[in-house]
């Protein structure tokens, strides 16, 4: 049997061998394809299943609505690591009009390397390493507004600290919430030479009871912090709100959970409006359209708590 991609290739060959006019006109298109590369920051789940929704966006578009786009195999930083310049090479040979990036490691290598060349990435949290550069795309967080309102209407606590360090910015609209509905919103700079046990001790100390925990990569700077942050408040009887159903299945309370493969479709709206003429500085970065609410069934239902289905029209998926 023969594959469809195969009998598409035999038909144009066909077609070229009985007119020269067509073969002609097929050089032209294939000569104007636009040229765009994916490049991966490693091999995690999660980073390939946003490869892989954005490279079927990718090829959605390029078969049903006549884009003519070359787009090749992804490069996975990974394979690289110790031929960065060698990368940057086989790249720019290939003069890419667009450049996808998926983690941070794979953006910064784009953005310090690739000059000229818009970059659109995902899988970042902070906005503040790429400020400046030729490159938008979509965060891997929740507003912090969001993150509050979804926290308080689970646990109906009045009082929320967040842990942050210096180069994290607060979504200034986390502070307006803050008197609409009462709540104590308590911010703890992790300042140098401070352990974040210390911070968390004075978290306690104020009285604060439900730690909302964002993705400032400062402050949880791996695996094992976030277990030890997660340890501690089921220790000391704290809510946590975490970032992934991870963060469920360690002990926090609740979670938001970005799904993946919508994170490379949306990347791939914002590539087409670039393609489509528009300015890469001109497109702020966005914030994932779908998200999920996670919840520690086992704890909630220790707590007391009571918690629907949906809140603010988002899905909540229990976990037990």
């Amino acid at each position: 049997m023969f594959s469809r991609s195969s009998l598409i290739v035999v038909f144009f060959l066909l077609l070229a061998f009985l007119c020269p006019e067509v073969e002609a006109s097929i050089r032209k298109n294939v000569s104007k394809a636009i040229s765009i590369v994916i490049i991966n920051s490693g091999r995690q789940k999660a980073y390939l299943t946003v490869q892989k929704g954005l490279e079927d966006a990718i090829k959605k578009d390029l078969y049903w609505r006549g884009k003519r786009i070359r787009f090749g195999r992804a490069y996975n930083l990974a394979d690289w690591i110790n031929d960065e310049r060698g990368l940057k090479k086989q790249i720019m040979a290939k003069r890419p009009a667009l450049v996808f990036t998926i983690g941070t490691p794979a953006t910064t290598f784009a953005v310090r390397n690739l000059d000229g060349i818009p970059v659109v990435y995902s899988m970042v949290t902070s906005e503040w390493r790429f400020r400046g550069a030729k490159a938008t795309g979509v965060f891997l967080r929740v507003r912090e507004e969001t993150l509050v309102k979804i926290f308080t209407r689970v646990t109906r606590l009045k009082s929320i600290g967040v842990i942050h360090s210096s180069k994290w910015r607060i979504d200034p609209q986390i502070f307006s919430i803050e008197k609409a509905q009462g709540i104590r919103l308590r911010l703890f700079k992790l300042n140098s030479g401070q352990t974040l046990y210390d911070v968390l001790e004075d978290m306690k100390a104020d009285g604060v009871y439900g730690l909302l925990m964002i993705p400032d990569t400062e402050v949880y700077d791996s695996p094992s912090t976030i277990k030890f942050v997660l340890s501690w408040a089921l220790k000391n009887d704290i809510f946590v709100m975490g970032l992934s159903a991870a963060y469920v299945k360690m002990g926090a309370v609740l979670s938001v959970h970005i799904p993946y493969r919508s994170l490379g479709e949306q990347t791939w709206e914002i590539g087409k409006r670039i393609l489509n003429g528009e300015d890469v500085l001109n497109i702020r970065p966005q914030y994932p359209k779908v998200i999920r609410i996670i919840v520690n069934q086992k704890l909630a239902e220790e707590k007391g708590l009571i918690v629907p289905e949906r809140i603010m029209d988002i899905p909540v998926i229990f976990l037990k």
